[in-house]
């Protein structure tokens, strides 16, 4: 009995770790908590794939218009100088809020393997 929660439990917080957050909290049938990472962490990989798609098809457009040389430092240079402050400021929030979301959902499988360690 004891081997099979210790198995949920790595299986809940590597889950966590390395697939995407809240998808630990699943293992424990924690809908509720699953879906508010899950959102949220979506909501933020949204946001800075936007940001990073845009930024290309920015760069390949002139590139290809010929308004641009394709050279690796000439590209490094134009996604350099190319920020906007306020785009930077929303994908570096959007960033934080992925990585503390992240964080707290492997911490939260944890602390959820622990109480149902406790209870059986």
């Amino acid at each position: 009995m004891i081997r099979k929660y210790m198995n949920k439990r790595m299986k809940a917080v590597l889950l966590a770790m390395f697939v995407f957050p809240g998808v630990g909290h699943i293992v424990f049938k924690k809908y509720k908590s699953a879906s508010f990472f899950i959102v949220i962490a979506l909501a933020a990989s949204v946001a800075i794939m936007s940001y990073v798609i845009t930024k290309a098809r920015s760069i390949a457009d002139q590139i290809l218009s010929g308004q641009v040389q394709p050279d690796i430092m000439v590209i490094r240079e134009l996604i350099a100088n190319q920020s906007n402050n306020m785009q930077t400021q929303s994908v570096n929030i959007a960033t934080i809020v992925l990585i503390a979301v992240w964080v707290l959902s492997i911490f939260d499988a944890y602390r959820i393997s622990n109480l149902v360690d406790q209870t059986h």
